[in-house]
């Protein structure tokens, strides 16, 4: 069984509940991992996830340059619509995230421009600075990823992305 969730605090603390009282069945294996835990038991990741402190860093001196003032939307849409969308790509091109539905970004579709401007510096910078995005890890590890859980528990699944969910179920053995 794994039991997976995007939290460490929350690892640690299903485990203790779980093992409350000095539960033991033998019959059972759980490994209690978070998102980040359970990605390096496929592979280790190289250099620093780039987390929203670190994101605004980044963008801060760039906000105006890019026309974007909102740090947070920014970066909630490369982590969820730009990257971890589509489970057939690593991240959307211009074309793709140009032609989504109103409903699919935070963004106007006359502000995507702009958006995607920022994006592909985002790109650069990830790449100049060693630093990742979780998404676009879970995509490139699907290579590495085989059926192993009996049973997937997620907690807090809404806060998953697509690729990330799609990568967790790639490893249940029977889907």
């Amino acid at each position: 069984v794994l039991y997976v969730t995007l939290s460490p605090f929350q690892v640690e603390n299903s485990a203790s509940l779980y093992y409350a009282n000095h539960y033991e069945n033998n019959k059972q294996e759980i490994d209690f991992l978070s998102y980040k835990e359970f990605l390096e038991t496929l592979r280790i990741i190289g250099g620093r996830e780039l987390d929203f402190q670190a994101f605004e860093q980044w963008l801060h001196p760039r906000s105006m340059s890019f026309g974007i003032r909102d740090g947070h939307q920014l970066f909630e849409e490369f982590r969820g619509v730009l990257t971890g969308r589509d489970i057939t790509k690593e991240y959307l091109d211009l074309e793709d995230y140009l032609a989504l539905g109103i409903k699919q970004s935070i963004f106007l579709s006359g502000e995507r421009k702009k958006v995607y401007v920022a994006f592909e510096r985002y790109l650069e910078f990830l790449g100049e600075n060693d630093r990742y995005d979780l998404n676009m890890v879970s995509f490139k590890w699907l290579e590495y990823c085989t059926p192993r859980y009996d049973f997937i528990v997620i907690d807090e699944v809404q806060d998953f992305t697509n690729i990330q969910l799609y990568l967790l179920l790639s490893c249940l053995k029977n889907k």
